[in-house]
Parts: structure tokens; C-alpha cells; sequence
């Protein structure tokens, strides 16, 4: 399911080139012009079928491939790979980052929310660290607050390091439960992930950037065809079936590849991540209207 998943606005997009251009060849886009018909409406049937396809693709990934991939992942982990799955303490450095915090824990019990020899850095808006707090441990009070055992303050500066008392109570969020593969989650469990994430403390851009990556994916099956469609049809002289199969390819990639460097941008905080989910969808789409009013000037 996953792999269809990827290659279904492909299909459609290909699927629309080699219709349009089987036409063009045989010279009945001319012929449907000749006779007064307008090429838009005589292939208004290929649109149909892609947004027919478009909600069955969003229930795709809404309700089959997270689940196909959380089996999968687990037939890897406990079948291939032979883990089994941690419940206990885990006894290994763990870091976490949450807005302008860093912890780090030697060890942490993820039932009872307890962690040992703990680290928080605060960051300054360079980056640096600007102050530190060591404790032997930590215990989860509840409300995301968290009471320090034996806390160590020290500010740092340009004039070096000074240690200062430090609060017994901190608020740090709730304990991070397992690093979460979005690829498991619909856009349903994505908000409510977001909405507990933030409700905890930490940040919750990575889960906004996915949450409007899968919200507009759908919508490639629309627009990707669109494109093909409105391209081709432009003429006469219409284009010749290379030039409209180099351009469909192009624009396919094209997509796929924008999607990537505007989910990576999201990630780093570069984009908003409305901009960094729907940004390459609107390209698109602001693509497939231009052909379309050029088609029709």
C-alpha cells in the first residue's frame, strides 16, 4: 500500500499524458476542433476520473497505509531483526530538544516518568547555551511539571560561569513516550498528536509540517493530471507526444522533488508549515491554470 500510495498521482499524471497524445498523434484533437467541439469538455472525462480517484486516494492513506506500515514495522523489528519492544528504563543517552530547551538524560523510565543524572540547557537566541541545570534525577509531578533531585543552576555569560540556586520544580512537559514515524499516522491521529504535543510543552513543527503534507497529497491526483491535460490541448498547433510526455515527466518530479525541500524546510523552521505542506500542491495547481488560460487566449 505504501508503494501505491506513491505512485498513484504518477499513474494518473502518465495516464493522462499517453491519452492526450494517442489523440494528438492521430490527429483528432484537430478533428474535435474542426467540427466545433472544444477539446476541454470532449476530455472533461479524464478530470472526472481523477477526482473520482482523489478522495479514494485520501482514504487510502488515511486508513490502509498507516496501518500496513506499523505491521511492517513490526515484522521487521520482532520477526526480522528479532527486538523486542522496550517497556523498561533504557539504559543509553537520550537527548530532546523542545523550543528552546535541550535534555539530557543518562536514563529514563518511560511508565513512571522518572529520569536519572538529567541535563536541561537553555538556548539563547544564538543558539548557545545560556544557562544549565544538572540533577541527580527527576520525577514527574504531573501537568508537565517535573520535580528536580539535588538541581545544580549555572548561568553562562560573556564573563564566564556562575552557579546560582536553582528551583526544586521545573516545568519540562510530559515525558516523550517513543520517537514517532509520522508514516503510522493518518491526518486524524497527526492533529491529535499535535494537539497533545503542544498541550505537553514541546514542539510540534514536525508533526504540522507532515499534518498538511498528507492533507494536500490527495490533491496531486487532481492537479498532476491537470496539467497534462491543459498542456496538451493547447493549440492547434498542438504539442507533439514527446514534448507533452517530456513536460508531464518533468512536472512530476518536479513535484515530488519541491515536496521534499518543502518538508525539510518546514522541519528546520524556515517555512510556516501551511506554506511548507501546500506550497508545491499550489505551484501546481497555479501551473495546470496557466496552461489552461493559455489554451483558451
Amino acid at each position: 500500500p505504501l508503494l501505491i500510495s506513491h505512485i498513484v498521482p504518477m499513474s494518473l499524471l502518465l495516464a493522462t499524458a499517453l491519452t492526450v497524445t494517442m489523440l494528438s498523434s492521430r490527429r483528432e484533437l484537430i478533428g474535435m476542433r474542426a467540427c466545433g467541439v472544444s477539446v476541454a469538455r470532449a476530455l472533461l472525462p479524464v478530470l472526472l476520473i481523477a477526482g473520482l480517484v482523489t478522495p479514494a486516494y485520501f482514504l487510502l492513506n488515511e486508513e490502509v497505509v498507516p496501518k500496513t506500515n506499523a505491521l511492517a514495522n513490526q515484522v521487521k523489528n520482532r520477526e526480522i531483526k528479532n527486538r523486542a519492544p522496550i517497556f523498561g528504563p533504557l539504559s543509553r543517552m537520550i537527548w530532546y530538544q523542545a523550543g528552546s530547551r535541550v535534555y539530557q538524560a543518562e536514563q529514563l523510565d518511560l511508565q513512571s516518568g522518572e529520569a536519572k543524572e538529567i541535563s536541561i540547557y537553555n538556548l539563547g537566541a544564538d543558539g548557545l547555551p545560556v544557562e544549565r541545570i544538572d540533577a541527580r534525577a527527576a520525577r514527574r509531578l504531573g501537568k508537565g511539571q517535573w520535580e528536580l533531585i539535588d538541581p545544580h543552576r549555572i548561568e553562562i555569560s560573556n564573563f564566564g560561569f556562575r552557579e546560582t540556586p536553582s528551583e526544586t520544580r521545573i516545568q519540562l512537559g510530559e515525558a516523550p513516550t517513543e520517537t514517532l514515524d509520522t508514516k503510522m499516522l493518518g491526518v486524524r491521529d497527526l492533529a491529535r498528536q499535535i494537539r497533545e504535543t503542544e498541550r505537553n510543552g514541546y514542539d510540534a513543527t514536525i508533526y504540522k509540517v507532515d499534518f498538511h503534507v498528507k492533507l494536500a497529497a490527495p490533491l496531486a491526483c487532481l492537479a498532476l493530471p491537470a496539467v497534462a491535460l491543459f498542456f496538451a490541448i493547447g493549440g492547434p498547433p498542438f504539442p507533439g507526444p514527446a514534448l507533452t510526455l517530456l513536460v508531464s515527466c518533468v512536472v512530476g518530479i518536479g513535484q515530488i522533488l519541491l515536496t521534499g525541500v518543502c518538508a525539510s524546510l518546514g522541519y528546520g523552521g524556515f517555512l510556516p508549515p501551511f506554506v511548507a505542506g501546500w506550497l508545491p500542491i499550489a505551484s501546481v495547481a497555479i501551473l495546470a491554470g496557466f496552461f489552461a488560460m493559455r489554451g483558451y487566449a
